[in-house]
């Protein structure tokens, strides 16, 4: 199973990260909200924390395919 962190300026932008990279097979194992680290904490941003997993036991087919969906949805909304 692979294990990875993505952090985005908010929940969505987080999510499509994942989706990016993972595919749709992702598994989201948590959000959190986080503050990134800026001079005394007086101008952090606040931001989004998602750790998603991928049995890579599906294969890399389904991935791929998943992808390239992602990336066609990204193309149409534009």
């Amino acid at each position: 199973m692979k294990i990875k962190r993505y952090v985005g300026s908010n929940l969505q932008e987080a999510i499509l990260k994942v989706k990016m990279d993972m595919g749709n097979d992702a598994i989201i194992l948590s959000t959190r909200n986080i503050r990134q680290k800026g001079l005394l904490k007086l101008f952090s941003k606040p931001m989004t924390e998602v750790v998603a997993a991928l049995d890579e036991s599906k294969g890399l087919e389904t991935t791929l395919e998943s992808k390239v969906n992602n990336m066609e949805a990204v193309l149409n909304r534009i």
